[in-house]
């Protein structure tokens, strides 16, 4: 199939890897050997633009009616829109052969494709990082050094904690889990010991950033610079150290609430992939039953010692008091006895790890392809 990509990003730097090497591009980077760049509209089967940068009106009026507009919703689409399609108001226009790509999952619509790029950035950054990559959206101001993976190995030392604890606030911006993730921040404050997490949060006052395998202080000088920052790239994982010293992460999914479509809705990010790959026990926040899909989709493992039992919980305010609850459970487990239970649970973490290496890629092009025929529109 022929693609054609407006100009998106042009602050980032083309010269080496053209225009799939951008933050929108990047998408197409696994299979640009399938797909067929073309330059002129004129010539393309697919046009494929993202929402941040053009309204699809712009395009509606200027495609054929035989060509297929693409809009990518990579900024949580399915959610707003609770599971239907014609509910998406931002990405409304006229032209009917319209598809829409979204690292939501949760839309039977054949028009409406789940794109699962979260999980593909992870098995390629930690297992296959090579020059193609330097540079790239997800690799500025860092190396490979940031993305390698030691061998899963906790040592009980004086430092060892707990919990690890990214939760970056924006406390200039109101959104819905950047209010949740203040309601943690009070949690933790009321109910843990300081002595037993480490935290992450660069934007209050005094923040405190947990740094990346590469961490480098002159890239790092402000104080308030946390690798989960997009201000060098938007996300750089937290560094190996801050894993061996640890047990079980808790963190708040960038998708949390209860959507109308709740049972079938599931966007997993880095929040679950990074203690997956790094070799942490997770305890999340996200959507109801997004445990139960993490075990059916990719065949994640939980282990029994953790209550996880908020995940069925529907209800956002009950649910919350459950992940909270789960917590205080966790807290009253001396240092000994989590590392008494991770060394019966090693196996758990390893296994993690290794669904990265033996799971397949996630093919747009395929996706697109396959739903493209059911619709007749190849």
């Amino acid at each position: 199939m022929k693609l054609y990509i407006p100009d998106h990003d042009n602050h980032m730097d083309f010269k080496l890897y053209g225009k799939i090497n951008n933050c929108f591009g990047s998408h197409f980077l696994l299979d640009k050997d399938k797909w067929i760049f073309v330059n002129n509209r004129q010539d393309a089967d697919i046009i494929a633009i993202h929402t941040q940068e053009f309204a699809p009106n712009d395009f509606s009026n200027l495609i054929s009616e035989h060509q297929i507009l693409m809009v990518m919703l990579l900024e949580s689409s399915l959610a707003t829109a609770m599971g239907n399609i014609e509910n998406i108001s931002h990405t409304k226009n006229e032209h009917k052969k319209t598809i829409y790509i979204s690292t939501d999952a949760g839309c039977n619509d054949l028009r409406y494709i789940f794109y699962d790029i979260m999980f593909n950035r992870h098995k390629l950054f930690y297992t296959n990082y090579t020059n193609d990559l330097v540079n790239h959206f997800w690799s500025l101001k860092v190396n490979k050094q940031a993305f390698s993976l030691s061998e899963i190995n906790k040592n009980l030392i004086s430092n060892s904690k707990s919990f690890l604890i990214p939760n970056r606030i924006r406390y200039d911006q109101t959104y819905f889990h950047n209010d949740v993730k203040i309601k943690l921040d009070a949690f933790i404050k009321n109910n843990l010991s300081q002595n037993t997490y480490y935290y992450g949060n660069p934007f209050a006052e005094n923040g405190t950033y947990l740094k990346p395998n590469n961490y480098v202080s002159k890239i790092m000088s402000d104080a308030r610079y946390s690798p989960s920052d997009a201000r060098y790239s938007p996300w750089v994982p937290i560094g190996d150290y801050y894993y061996d010293t640890s047990y079980v992460t808790i963190c708040i999914e960038s998708h949390c609430e209860t959507t109308q479509d709740f049972d079938t809705f599931f966007s997993p990010s880095e929040k679950y992939f990074d203690p997956f790959m790094k070799g942490n026990f997770p305890l999340i926040f996200a959507t109801p039953f997004a445990i139960r899909n993490l075990k059916e989709y990719y065949g994640f493992k939980f282990p029994n010692w953790i209550d996880y039992s908020y995940d069925t919980v529907i209800n956002f305010d009950d649910r919350l008091e459950a992940y909270f609850n789960s917590i205080k459970k966790l807290s009253k487990l001396s240092l000994t006895e989590l590392h008494t239970l991770y060394l019966q649970d090693k196996h758990i973490l390893d296994h993690n790890r290794s669904i990265f290496f033996t799971k397949s890629y996630d093919s747009l092009y395929d996706k697109i392809e396959k739903n493209l025929k059911k619709l007749d529109w190849l």
